[in-house]
């Protein structure tokens, strides 16, 4: 963007009265008053943080007959875009003044990013209350040659003028935030975009407003890259235009293992050619952005390609992942955070839901293997913990591992944090290692009842380790226990410890010494040993 506030450009309508010295052009900036046009017509809402953004604000007549139609377009209801645009001015007989329909083509190109109209509109009001103020000033001076009444009356008027145009840029300053009524009309400019739907095979996991950003929080070794990239693929070949971009792997090793996860092959396997070529599916919609691209200047440019191609579909992007992205030098300390922040502006900006991988905390990574940090309790787990968590609008995290066979491993996914839906939610996932594919397993359920199931398959599991415990320790002894005895040798809770006893004589795994007691305790042995005593 051409950053000279007194740029030249077609159009010019006002110079600055002059008398013998050489004329000067009056403040302006073409390209940013064509970024606020552009911007209105890339993404309509934003045209509710424009309200005070008048016709005489702009510089150039033609983005003047623009911001009229616009403004017109938007009072009756109407979409804005370069046909409804191009009707409308033709219909005040202005298309020919402003060059046609090919003008309005070249403002949609000409925006750097719709997130910042704002800005833009902050610049060209400063501009235009400058170029107010020298009119007035020059104005006044013409006037002084001739002014046939005391100077004072000319004092006096032109600083009543000077007073209401600061009054005015006064008012511009103060503007901060943005009004009710501009927070409610963005809501139904935006009522009928797609929300995008991140699913692990047919299984939606969470639905999100386009702007959502989501991080994926796993330990490191779990399989969140292959997750990651099973999802983006997936909605690439089903549900809409798609982005991976991984600062760590090359493009064709990230393709590779997709090609592995589908066509049933190992990462290996692929990256040696054993793939026939005519087995892998085409996935057009998806774009990678590996090492050297993988950056959010890169992205945003991606991403309106892929929006032009095809508009109206959710476009889905994975961030893979946030500790693998480069800090400049000097700048390591806090650059996670920094990243996590970025990486959500960037998600508003272009109103596509981005997913950022991100290896937990080395503190938490035993306690969620181990599955003690499942649903809400997971939700402050990722390293940089708090900085993550105030940008997320949903936070997964993957917990619990429990081994199935050589090559499955069950991990629990849990939505740990979710804005606009349910949290607090686990799936169970399956994931084959060999071929890196994720399948979930059964109905999701509520983490607290997957909490309690724990506790319960817990308790189940300490009660059998203190029966084989118990058993083994009577079959060593070379005479009859006590109660007491057992008790002294054992650990955990005494209570405990005699109803398990009670359960292993009502089983037959113990059995009591008839009329044998030791300190008012009866004694208690091994079936086989018992009956030997007896007879």
């Amino acid at each position: 963007m051409n950053a000279e506030p007194h740029s030249n450009g077609a159009g010019q309508r006002r110079r600055a009265p002059h008398g013998s010295g050489p004329t000067r052009l009056l403040p302006h900036n073409l390209d940013l008053e064509a970024s606020i046009l552009g911007g209105v017509i890339l993404r309509n809402e934003v045209v509710v943080q424009l309200d005070d953004l008048e016709l005489d604000d702009f510089y150039d007549h033609r983005h003047v007959v623009v911001w009229e139609a616009i403004r017109n377009l938007r009072l009756a209801g109407c979409p804005i875009d370069v046909v409804t645009l191009e009707a409308e001015i033709e219909r005040g007989g202005k298309l020919g003044a402003i060059g046609g329909i090919a003008f309005l083509g070249e403002l949609a190109l000409r925006v750097p990013t719709p997130d910042n109209v704002r800005a833009y509109a902050d610049d060209v009001r400063l501009m235009s209350l400058q170029r107010k103020a020298i009119l007035e000033l020059s104005s006044a001076l013409e006037r002084a040659y001739t002014w046939p009444h005391d100077p004072s009356e000319l004092i006096g008027e032109t600083a009543a003028r000077l007073q209401r145009l600061d009054q005015i840029g006064e008012a511009s300053r103060r503007r901060v935030g943005r009004t009710w009524d501009d927070c409610v009309d963005e809501i139904y400019a935006r009522k009928d975009e797609p929300w995008t739907e991140i699913r692990v095979g047919n299984t939606p996991i969470a639905t999100c407003r386009n702007g959502s950003f989501v991080p994926l929080v796993a330990p490191s070794g779990a399989g969140k890259s292959s997750l990651a990239l099973q999802i983006i693929v997936e909605h690439a070949l089903h549900r809409g235009p798609a982005v991976y971009v991984t600062p760590e792997l090359d493009g064709d090793e990230a393709a590779g293992r997709s090609v592995g996860q589908l066509c049933s092959f190992s990462w290996a396997a692929v990256l040696r050619g054993e793939v026939p070529r005519d087995l892998i599916p085409a996935v057009p919609r998806l774009r990678l952005l590996e090492i050297g691209d993988a950056n959010v200047e890169k992205l945003h440019r991606v991403v309106g390609e892929l929006r032009d191609r095809y508009p109206g579909q959710p476009i889905l992007v994975v961030w893979d992942y946030l500790q693998a992205s480069p800090a400049p030098p000097g700048k390591e300390r806090g650059f996670v955070a920094n990243m996590s922040s970025e990486l959500r502006r960037a998600a508003k900006a272009e109103r596509v839901v981005l997913v950022a991988v991100s290896q937990t905390s080395t503190e938490n990574s035993k306690k969620m293997r181990a599955g003690e940090l499942l649903g809400l309790d997971a939700a402050a787990t990722g390293a940089e913990t708090s900085q993550i968590e105030r940008d997320a609008y949903v936070i997964l995290t993957l917990g619990d591992r429990q081994p199935i066979d050589h090559e499955t491993v069950s991990w629990k996914l849990s939505t740990a944090k979710y804005r606009l839906g349910v949290p607090d939610v686990v799936h169970e996932l399956h994931y084959r290692g060999r071929v890196g594919t994720w399948e979930v397993v059964g109905e999701a359920k509520s983490a607290s009842e997957v909490r309690a199931n724990r506790d319960v398959d817990k308790k189940a599991k300490r009660i059998a380790e203190l029966k084989r415990s118990i058993v083994a320790l009577v079959q060593a002894s070379t005479r009859p226990l006590s109660k007491q005895n057992i008790i002294d040798a054992s650990t955990g809770n005494d209570r405990l410890i005699l109803n398990t006893v009670k359960e292993l004589i009502g089983a037959g795994d113990l059995a009591l010494m008839p009329g044998a007691r030791r300190g008012g305790s009866a004694l208690v042995w091994t079936p086989d040993k018992a009956r030997e005593e007896q007879s």
